[in-house]
């Protein structure tokens, strides 16, 4: 197999860590104990593939970012994608279940919105952020007062939106450009700061703070410990931070990995993709560090339907 580029990652209801390879053009999956289960191509051009999460059906979603699309996928791999009336404008990279809404939500990059549609992909509603300083939304979350949240990389904030569609902008406490974002254990946003070493949190009524980390952090992701997870990507560490703003980072074995985003796995460990090394890492709560090289093949068993939205 080629280079894949391990990227997007999610924990599926199936109890498997799930994956986008951007550079492969693949979905993959593999069980906690590190054993490679599957690999589904997507069909579309290259560096297509960003985003993945859980949707309300069971299903593991992606977005295919230069295609587009949203794509849907069983464990069998048998995938549907669904075109944006907006084609690849739209430029979808995060995705996640929606607050009790029963919808797929997604952000738009270029197209600088948030979309929501149903699980068979109809009823696509977009909801444009407001502040022109807010661009470019990026990983998205539900949050803990019933609103999503989204980053805002190249607007230094962070962007909540009602389940109709009312949005409210926060700026981040620096020039942080965010990217990763996720819910701690204290119930604030936390984000990655992929312009500056830090770490940063905010709670929903929009206060900022940052602390200070040895490198720019790109994904956050609530651990098993309570503690929030983030990434190193050019540092080459993986790190916590507690819900005070105590900061700890374990370098990875053999460099140059980048390590770039995560999830909480069954297991109680966070698992994460190294794009440059094309491997999955897993770090313990303690910080002991396994890596699992991603296989030249294994069975993919795929199928594929398209959809366009139908309103």
């Amino acid at each position: 197999m080629a280079f894949a580029g391990p990227f997007g990652m999610t924990t599926g209801l199936d109890g498997n860590i799930w994956f986008v390879a951007q550079a492969g053009g693949f979905v993959g999956r593999l069980n906690t104990s590190g054993v490679f289960l599957n690999f589904y191509p997507v069909t579309g051009p290259a560096n297509n593939l960003s985003g993945i999460g859980q949707g309300p059906d069971g299903n593991t979603w992606f977005t295919e970012e230069q295609a587009g699309k949203i794509g849907k996928m069983p464990t069998n791999g048998a995938y549907t994608d669904y075109t944006l009336p907006i084609g690849s404008v739209g430029n979808p990279v995060g995705v996640c279940t929606g607050p009790g809404d029963g919808k797929v939500w997604f952000t738009q990059f270029e197209y600088t919105a948030i979309g929501k549609m149903d699980t068979d992909g109809s009823n696509q509603v977009s909801y444009a952020l407001p502040d022109p300083s807010a661009k470019n939304p990026y990983l998205i979350c539900s949050g803990p007062d019933g609103r999503i949240w989204t980053s805002c990389q190249s607007g230094n904030s962070l962007a909540a939106v009602t389940t109709t569609g009312t949005i409210t902008v926060y700026p981040t406490a620096s020039a942080a450009n965010p990217i990763g974002i996720c819910i701690g254990g204290d119930s604030n946003m936390w984000y990655g700061c992929s312009a500056n070493d830090h770490i940063g949190t905010m709670t929903v009524s929009g206060t900022a703070t940052e602390y200070a980390t040895s490198g720019v952090t790109i994904d956050a992701c609530l651990g098993g410990d309570g503690n929030v997870w983030f990434t190193e990507v050019f540092a080459d560490k993986v790190g916590k931070v507690t819900p005070g703003g105590v900061v700890t980072e374990y370098s990875l074995p053999g460099g140059a990995s980048e390590p770039e985003y995560m999830t909480l796995g069954p297991d109680g460990n966070i698992w994460f993709s190294c794009y440059a090394s094309d491997q999955i890492g897993r770090v313990t709560p303690i910080g002991t560090i396994t890596m699992f090289a991603i296989p030249a093949s294994i069975p993919s068993n795929k199928q594929h339907s398209s959809s366009f939205l139908i309103f």
